[in-house]
Formats: C-alpha cells, structure tokens, sequence
C-alpha cells in the first residue's frame, strides 16, 4: 500500500473532522458498527476546535501497520492551532479497484 494514499485519506478525514461533516464521515466509513455517537462526544468533551494542522504534520503520522492492502495508523489531532494528544486511530484499506476506504477505529485521547 502507497503510504502516500494512506495520507491522502488521513488528510481527507481531517478535513471532514474540522468541517464537523461527521454525517458524511460516517457514510464514507465503511465499518459502520462501531459507536459513532461516543467518537463525536469525545471530541466535543475535550473541548476547543479541531483545526487543520500545517502541512508538515501530514509527513510522519504513525504508522501501527502496513500491509499491500491495509494500514493502521494514529494521528494526533491539532485542537485551536496546536497538537493535541486527542489521538485519530484510522484503519485504510485498498478495494480491487484501487479505491481506499477508511474505518475510524477510535478518537482518544494518547
């Protein structure tokens, strides 16, 4: 799997999660069993506004796993124009069709 497409997904999801698009967050996730409900009660209890984080931050999120067809990999969240320890863990998977999808595993604080 191309750690740059796996980025590209961790940057789309960002983006969603700043926009608080969390309707079409959870349409585009394609494991829909977990609980959704307490992932956007986390991110509101910690408070603040998640935010985009400078480019920079994209180039080394942590990578748990890497395989030809998935990654898991956790990334901290930049709240008000700072990182945070409000940790993304985010699953990506490559389809037949060279799509990527991605299952927002948990929102927790590292």
């Amino acid at each position: 799997m191309e750690r740059k497409k796996v980025i590209d997904v961790l940057r789309h999801v960002n983006k969603l999660l700043v926009e608080k698009k969390y309707d079409q967050l959870y349409e585009e996730n394609f494991d829909k069993e977990g609980d959704f409900g307490a992932l956007w009660l986390n991110i509101e209890e910690y408070g603040g506004q998640i935010t985009m984080p400078p480019e920079s931050a994209f180039n080394n999120p942590k990578f748990l796993d890497i395989e030809d067809k998935k990654a898991m990999i956790e990334f901290d969240l930049w709240i008000d124009e700072a990182e945070s320890d409000l940790t993304l863990s985010l699953e990506v998977v490559k389809k037949e069709n060279c799509t990527y999808q991605f299952d927002i595993v948990e929102i927790h604080i590292q």
